[in-house]
């Protein structure tokens, strides 16, 4: 499974070994033996990613027929391409911007997911033109 996590500084993305509903589990035992309110709902993530990754084109040829229901991959303009996840959003409240996104995708597909953001990190991208 991989987990996205928003934060007001940016995006963290991790794989993790467990399923979404082991994963989803904690976090309500979590939330109920410390007070906390926690929305969980199904939602969409989108993750944004330079054109100029090599490895880039090599995702589709790794997605799974029945994932295509789940990962949907649009140009945005020259310099960058939009991944959008359908799966679970968890936040302690249903208008708050950071939160975690969990989504289960083949074991391939999520490590070439997690690859490219990697990727991406190191990119470094010009402001002025």
């Amino acid at each position: 499974m991989l987990k996205v996590a928003y934060t007001e500084s940016g995006l963290h993305i991790e794989r993790l070994n467990q399923s979404v509903e082991e994963w989803i589990s904690l976090r309500v035992v979590l939330a109920l033996r410390t007070n906390r309110r926690l929305m969980v709902e199904h939602g969409r993530a989108s993750i944004l990613l330079p054109m100029s990754l090599p490895s880039l084109p090599s995702l589709e040829t790794y997605l799974k027929p029945e994932e295509v229901e789940t990962i949907a991959i649009s140009i945005c303009d020259d310099e960058f391409v939009e991944i959008s996840l359908q799966g679970i959003w968890i936040s302690s409240c249903m208008s708050e911007a950071e939160g975690m996104f969990v989504v289960a995708l083949s074991p391939r597909t999520e490590l070439v997911l997690l690859q490219l953001w990697q990727a991406s990190q190191t990119c470094t991208f010009p402001i002025w033109r």
